[in-house]
């Protein structure tokens, strides 16, 4: 194959291991052929070749979001009442009377992005909901997925009354002084609701992911995880599709959800998903199990009780001893496992697991993956570095929000443990492989950049990075050096493809990122409003600003 394509007059910083600072990259095709000076790789023109002059950009390897909602999100985008940023409670109801409104003949209304901080603790109230229509069932999810908010028609339908009795890892939130249902649902809970809500086709789906990528593309992102797929869904056939159609933008991950209630459901088909996922762009290597909730559901699983509930640590949802025997045999299949985990006695469940799947299996190379990991116990750290475990870490998150910080961490986990939530440098500093994420809906826009620039501050880019109000554990910042590898190869490591991408080297793919700017000159406060010039898959630009 021929030198296809060069960029030259640039700073290519390639992210290799000695971290080779460069001027012009030559492509073959989709790879990474050279990577030099200007002369060097001038001189490798051909006939044909393009050249693009970068006038000083800076190029880095394309962006990695390690754990994110692909397929939720690009139905979302497409075919949901979007409720991120209501400024109040009041809000939401005019937004979805509106979305009803513009969209008269549906038979159902589905939506997310509403948040705990604007309601009482029981959640908000399905009498809402009917006042705006009561004759078809109507369900959002909150902005982190851990509650659904469901109107009278669909608590009907799904038979759900006061005396339902809630699923194990469950909460059905009932008002407090008469102990009627509010008509809101947490996490397992949430199930009893989603049953009689329709799914999306696969075709939806298709759709749904491609508008995700499409937006993606225009943050410099060249891979994403998607953190929770159904084996047999139609999201997990839309996936297959787009690959086996060559349809998709840029490279994809699955993690195939694992449930308590029917634990050993899929174990028979984890060498069908590994076979199945096998392609260029699409990987399925991941096994999702969640180990706890979320702190501001009181879901969370803690190692001290809840500050606002002194008799609570929180629940696990899963039985320990079937935890270790599907890890078991997914370990044996060459599944990776990937777990969700808030709480610091979430953390340690993890561990004792693994350590047991590694007794049982004996000792290999190993990558387990921890998404989230809100509150850590220090003494843990030790074992999650012996056990190969990476982290997933949230940096959009690392803030002092005026909603979640001050209205739920604050008072749920009392100040000594919300003021050390979220570590980061401490991660970097054990030696664990950190990757950055958004958990795409969660964090509703989430640029790469943005990201970097709030884990090297710890608050949001429009705020004062000095301002103790708005800093969440400054002892807890990182280098923009390490934030980009969280971002580039340390994400395709924790997805097994750091052979493939992740790093500008030759024989890699063309996966790049082509900045206005280069970020190393740039003052911290600037970072997040560098502009994405061009995005990069495989030697084909999926986006141009």
């Amino acid at each position: 194959m021929k030198i296809t394509k060069i960029f030259y007059n640039g700073a290519v910083y390639t992210v290799d291991g000695t971290w080779t600072k460069a001027r012009a990259i030559a492509l073959e095709g989709p790879a990474i052929a050279a990577v030099g000076t200007d002369e060097q790789i001038l001189a490798l023109k051909e006939e044909g070749t393009e050249v693009i002059d970068l006038k000083g950009k800076m190029v880095l390897p394309g962006f990695v979001d390690s754990h994110a909602h692909p397929s939720w999100g690009g139905t979302e985008l497409l075919y949901k009442v979007d409720l991120f940023n209501c400024k109040d409670a009041e809000e939401y109801p005019k937004r979805i009377a509106a979305f009803i409104e513009e969209n008269p003949n549906l038979e159902c209304i589905q939506g997310v992005g509403w948040v705990n901080p604007h309601f009482p603790p029981e959640g908000p109230s399905r009498f809402v909901l009917d006042a705006i229509r009561d004759d078809i069932p109507m369900a959002f999810d909150s902005g982190d997925h851990h509650s659904v908010w469901a109107n009278s028609k669909a608590i009907e339908m799904a038979g759900i009354d006061k005396d339902t009795p809630c699923p194990e890892g469950g909460v059905i939130e009932k008002d407090p002084r008469t102990g009627e249902l509010t008509g809101t649902f947490r996490e397992a809970a949430q199930d009893l609701v989603r049953k009689v809500i329709p799914d999306y086709s696969a075709e939806e789906y298709m759709a749904g992911i491609l508008k995700y990528q499409e937006v993606m593309a225009s943050y410099g992102i060249t891979m994403s995880h998607d953190a929770m797929v159904d084996g047999d869904g139609p999201a997990y056939e839309a996936l297959l599709r787009l690959e086996k159609e060559d349809k998709m933008l840029f490279k994809m991950n699955a993690s195939f959800t694992t449930y308590p209630e029917d634990p050993f459901k899929d174990a028979e088909q984890y060498g069908r998903y590994l076979a199945e996922t096998d392609g260029t762009m699409l990987k399925g290597k991941h096994l999702k199990i969640f180990v706890d909730g979320v702190v501001e559901a009181c879901t969370a699983w803690l190692k001290e009780p809840y500050a606002n509930r002194p008799d609570y640590c929180g629940e696990p949802v899963w039985d320990e001893e079937e935890l270790k025997k599907v890890l078991v045999l997914a370990d044996k299949q060459g599944m990776i496992p990937h777990f969700h985990v808030i709480g610091d006695r979430a953390v340690q469940q993890m561990l004792d697991v693994l350590e047991y799947v590694e007794r049982v299996n004996g000792p290999k190379e190993r990558m387990p993956l921890a998404a989230h990991v809100q509150l850590l116990d220090p003494a843990d750290l030790p074992r999650m570095k012996k056990l190969g475990v990476a982290v997933s870490a949230d940096p959009y998150w690392y803030v002092k929000d005026p909603g979640y910080y001050c209205k739920l961490e604050l008072p749920f986990l009392g100040e000594e443990r919300v003021s050390k939530e979220y570590p980061m440098k401490t991660f970097f500093d054990a030696g664990l492989t950190v990757a950055s994420a958004s958990d795409y809906s969660v964090t509703p826009v989430p640029k790469p950049l943005r990201g970097i620039q709030m884990g090297m501050n710890r608050c949001y880019p429009e705020m004062d990075i000095e301002d103790p109000e708005c800093v969440l554990g400054k002892e807890e910042r990182v280098s923009l050096r390490q934030m980009i590898e969280s971002f580039t190869i340390n994400g395709a490591k924790v997805l097994g493809r750091a052979g493939e991408t992740g790093s500008i080297e030759p024989g890699k793919d063309a996966d790049l990122v082509i900045l206005e700017k280069d970020l190393f000159e740039l003052p911290i406060t600037e970072i997040a409003f560098t502009k994405v010039c061009e995005t990069i898959c495989r030697g084909k630009t999926i986006y141009r600003g």
